[in-house]
């Protein structure tokens, strides 16, 4: 009883810890410095920018992949991981967007802690079958209850310890979203350029997008 009470109890702080993933920040001149040091620990895909949602203060959302940053503004693109050939024919919607303009921007996390649970649960019960038909087969057990007996015991272990590291792998591998609120007039939005496709330097077809 104690130990099963001791795996229910760490599952369910995997489940707590992959399911509570909101980095909440209010914009301003005092906390400049923690939310550089949050945006700078945010895992950044090299081959696409973060994907944001951007509150404007007419209550409208845009969604996209961020692109660029200037000092004011910030330019995404309404499709998530468009190649660059697509970026520079204009294929999909490139908005460029004021800081004066934007209410919440959301900086878009990710949990994996679901399909790590099911993959793990997944995969530590084949992994169970096959250990069982492994001693079945090479202990040739000719009792009719013990390759039974077999199976019994090691497909639920292999799908509760599978359940458990899986769960684990999903949530150690998740990524918290960032909400930016209350963004002051004239905020430097440089401090997401680490965030964007071209965190140094703006493609020319971009500077045109005004």
């Amino acid at each position: 009883m104690k130990t099963s009470n001791i795996i229910i109890a760490g599952f369910a702080a995997l489940l707590a810890g992959g399911c509570s993933g909101t980095t909440y920040l209010d914009l301003s001149e005092y906390n400049n410095e923690q939310v550089v040091e949050t945006i700078s620990s945010y895992p950044v895909d090299e081959n696409a920018g973060a994907e944001l949602t951007i509150t404007l203060k007419d209550f409208t959302e845009i969604k996209g992949e961020l692109l660029s940053v200037r000092d004011n503004t910030i330019t995404i693109c309404e499709y998530y991981s468009s190649s660059d050939e697509e970026l520079m024919k204009i294929t999909y919607p490139i908005f460029s967007v004021s800081n004066d303009e934007i209410q919440v921007l959301t900086i878009e996390g990710s949990n994996n802690l679901w399909s790590g649970l099911g993959i793990g649960a997944l995969a530590g019960a084949a992994f169970g079958a096959a250990l069982a038909t492994l001693i079945v087969v090479t202990a040739k057990v000719q009792e009719d209850d013990q390759p039974i007996l077999a199976y019994m015991i090691l497909v639920p272990a292999g799908f509760i310890a599978g359940t458990l590291f899986g769960a684990g792998v999903g949530a150690l591998t998740s990524v918290e979203e960032i909400i930016l609120n209350n963004i002051p007039p004239g905020y430097d939005l440089s401090i997401l350029k680490p965030l964007a496709r071209y965190p140094d330097k703006e493609p020319e077809f971009l500077k045109v997008i005004k």
